[in-house]
């Protein structure tokens, strides 16, 4: 015989149950219209209640039952349920079935982090609660309750399995977890209690990185001369709980100045090594090299390569030129209140040229020779 419990295995104090079940002869085939003896439960006092007796419920043509509703539910702990069926030779024994199911007062579970974000290696503290519910709405905390809680990483893993937790007076109990020290550490954590009751999360987030290109003098630049110094400047930070981001230090961090490719696999040029590399004191996530002379280094289009790692790594590219000159194109529109050439009209282009090694500005009369050699429209040639 099989025996459930109806809806669920655990029940609210003061909250209706029902039993139902089915019987099945030896090789699995339904029993129909079969009398059900008796229907008894036994609170967690041992206090028996009768559902249903002799004559009152019969199998249907599934060879299911239903009970009556049972209502004595004021005791909160285990109650078990005892199911017998008549069997059709009265010489035999009837057959017997039973299940568990829980009362308890209805509760408000609550577990949380003392933070969102965490970095690799960090300790967790996670922090449960457990409040009753009374009938007016009232929450009082819940002292000596036992609690479970699982820990699982993204991938599925488990982290934690604490199968027992116990409240203290004011209706917490907290437990803790150290992050560990692998690539695969990273990601959302979701925090499991009591198989579903409430949950909650926390992350380890991927570090990102941000490349700037420096001369000399401290400033951005794409563009050096051969009269530059090229230092490399990271900023590397990572995500915080309401989507601010928060600096993160103790990052080793390298690059590699390389010749422009399609595929980034251009020659390399120089290598600025991680002690070339010094973190900000001011604790911004800040990590500068030391400059490198580009006095040898020819004209064209370069890539600087920045690794950084903290366990894992994470690769980013930033572009740049070197070139003795700096050219800017700038329209020269009919009017100044207009951005725009009219279809058909004669289009002209002003011309910026600077000498990037001395700063000076070529006058219109040292320009010669200037002719367009392709234009592009959305993009396209």
């Amino acid at each position: 015989m099989q025996v459930w419990v109806k809806p669920t295995a655990h029940f609210q104090t003061g909250e209706n149950v029902t039993i139902g079940g089915k019987l099945i002869d030896s090789s699995g085939a339904a029993i129909t219209n079969r009398n059900i003896t008796f229907i008894k439960i036994y609170d967690p006092s041992n206090t028996a209640f009768t559902l249903n007796s002799q004559g009152e419920l019969q199998t249907d043509s599934e060879g299911k039952f239903t009970s009556s509703t049972f209502l004595n539910t004021s005791t909160s702990g285990k109650y078990l349920t005892i199911v017998q069926a008549a069997n059709s030779n009265i010489l035999l024994p009837p057959t017997i079935g039973s299940a568990f199911f829980y009362v308890e007062p209805k509760r408000e579970y609550k577990v949380y982090t003392n933070k969102f974000t965490y970095d690799i290696g960090e300790i967790v503290t996670i922090t449960l609660e457990v409040n009753s519910i009374s009938l007016n709405g009232s929450k009082a905390p819940v002292s000596g309750a036992d609690v479970s809680l699982k820990v699982f990483r993204e991938d599925g893993t488990l982290v934690v399995d604490n199968p027992t937790l116990t409240t203290n007076a004011n209706g917490t109990a907290t437990a803790t977890y150290t992050i560990g020290n692998t690539s695969s550490d990273y990601g959302t954590y979701l925090l499991d209690v009591k198989s579903g009751l409430t949950s909650a999360a926390f992350k380890v987030p991927f570090f990102d990185i941000k490349i700037k290109l420096l001369n000399e003098k401290g400033t951005e630049a794409k563009k050096l001369s051969t009269s530059n110094n090229l230092s490399v400047q990271v900023l590397i930070s990572k995500e915080g709980s309401s989507g601010d981001v928060s600096p993160v230090s103790g990052v080793q961090v390298s690059a590699k100045l390389k010749s422009n490719s399609e595929d980034n696999s251009g020659n390399l040029i120089t290598t600025f090594s991680s002690s070339s590399f010094t973190e900000s004191t001011t604790s911004t996530g800040t990590y500068t090299s030391s400059g490198y002379s580009m006095a040898t280094v020819p004209s064209g289009k370069y890539y600087v390569e920045v690794t950084a790692t903290k366990v894992n790594s994470v690769k980013k590219v930033a572009y740049m030129e070197v070139s003795t000159l700096n050219l800017e194109l700038e329209p020269i529109f009919p009017s100044k209140d207009l951005t725009a050439f009219l279809k058909n009209d004669n289009a002209q282009i002003g011309i910026n040229l600077a000498n990037l090694a001395t700063g000076a500005v070529y006058a219109s009369n040292q320009l010669t020779a200037a002719q367009i050699v392709g234009c592009k429209k959305d993009g396209k040639d």
